[in-house]
């Protein structure tokens, strides 16, 4: 008793990483087991809580950053205007312009930052109607055409000939199939080739979305769906709010999905794959 009694003392303070070892006949043993695998579990507990906290701080910090810098260059330049220190028209108006861009960008980031947060909602109701995915992806492609000619992408179709029911919430699902391929338009060079392809299985449906561009940088693959997390060429060029991945993630996982970035053996250098569930 005197070493369960030093476990739960330890325990209370903080320290998950107690356990107690002794010989002990049954009862005494389901006692010790059972408070061995309390404090894993609550070591585990400890550690996810911390690196939520760590995550929070982060998304924070990027997001104090990522509007700081628009707003930033939005006073100085209405300042240089309003005190009258530009003179030349073609400069002007480029000011002008630089303004209505940056303050674009500061209202996609906070349209994106309140879908993440309504997400992450428990209360949060999907809307679900029974939808034909294959043209209802098609319709999607579609909305996104003029972009893809502009950008000279090879587009490379491969739908069932069919139609495949599903249950889904149409608006959020646009939203995440929309995210990954506008990911595809923004940070890829012209004429590189786009797959999408719906592949249907016994029980789910899988929609991939590859191209042979640039793919991803391999310090941020792991981290790729986290909030804010964008590439360094994409901070520099000012490009992407760095939340349309983890947005679909969570719009996919609200509908017992996966979206996940699969490992390419193939030309292609970046695959994501959306399984949504039959």
């Amino acid at each position: 008793m005197g070493k369960i009694t030093e476990g739960m003392s330890k325990m209370s303070k903080g320290n998950y990483d107690t356990k107690i070892e002794f010989y002990a006949e049954r009862e005494f043993a389901v006692i010790r087991d059972t408070f061995n695998f309390m404090a894993e579990k609550l070591k585990v507990m400890e550690r996810e809580k911390k690196e939520f906290e760590d995550r929070k701080t982060r998304m924070l910090v990027d997001l104090s950053h990522d509007i700081k810098t628009p707003i930033t260059t939005i006073q100085g330049y209405s300042k240089a205007l309003s005190e009258g220190l530009i003179e030349d028209e073609e400069k002007k108006l480029r000011y002008y312009n630089t303004i209505f861009n940056k303050a674009g960008r500061v209202s996609e980031l906070t349209d994106d930052l309140f879908e993440f947060v309504k997400l992450e909602s428990v209360d949060y109701k999907l809307l679900i109607t029974k939808t034909d995915y294959v043209e209802f992806v098609r319709k999607i492609i579609v909305d996104h055409y003029e972009e893809i000619e502009e950008k000279g992408f090879e587009l490379d179709l491969r739908f069932p000939e069919k139609e495949i029911l599903l249950g889904f919430d149409t608006k959020l699902i646009s939203r995440a199939i929309s995210n990954i391929i506008e990911n595809a338009l923004k940070y890829n060079p012209d004429g590189i080739k786009l797959r999408i392809e719906i592949i249907e299985e016994y029980d789910k449906v899988m929609l991939e979305i590859g191209d042979n561009g640039i793919g991803i940088p391999e310090n941020i693959k792991n981290r790729i769906f986290d909030a804010f997390v964008r590439g360094e060429k994409s901070r520099k060029d000012d490009g992407g709010t760095g939340l349309g991945l983890a947005i679909s993630k969570m719009i996919i996982e609200r509908h017992g999905g996966q979206l996940i970035l699969k490992n390419q053996v193939t030309e292609e250098k970046s695959v994501f794959s959306i399984i949504l569930n039959k």
